[in-house]
């Protein structure tokens, strides 16, 4: 069978949506790490701005790890994400053999 193709406009178009969409997607989150790197006041000064010189800090991490049990935290979400990926990797595999 021979299929058509889209007109290449077309195609362009296609693919500009889907990368208008990735980067609404993604833009939180990076938003996210941006913002991870900054301290409080610089958060709420100007939120969407790049970090910079002055406004770089990674009081966050510390406060995270000294305070939080961050790696009993992080050994327990490794914990589950193993049980449930073996889980899923044996029934999956049972399921199609049946």
């Amino acid at each position: 069978m021979i299929s058509a193709r889209r007109s290449i406009p077309a195609e362009l178009a296609a693919h500009g949506v889907l990368l208008l969409y990735t980067a609404i997607a993604l833009f939180p989150i990076l938003l996210v790490v941006w913002n991870s790197f900054k301290a409080k006041k610089a958060i709420f000064r100007s939120p969407l701005s790049l970090p910079t010189a002055e406004t770089v800090s990674l009081i966050g991490y510390e406060t995270v790890i000294r305070r939080g049990d961050f790696l009993l935290y992080f050994q327990n979400s490794l914990t589950i994400t193993l049980v449930s990926l073996a889980f899923v990797l044996l029934f999956g595999a049972m399921a199609g053999f049946a």
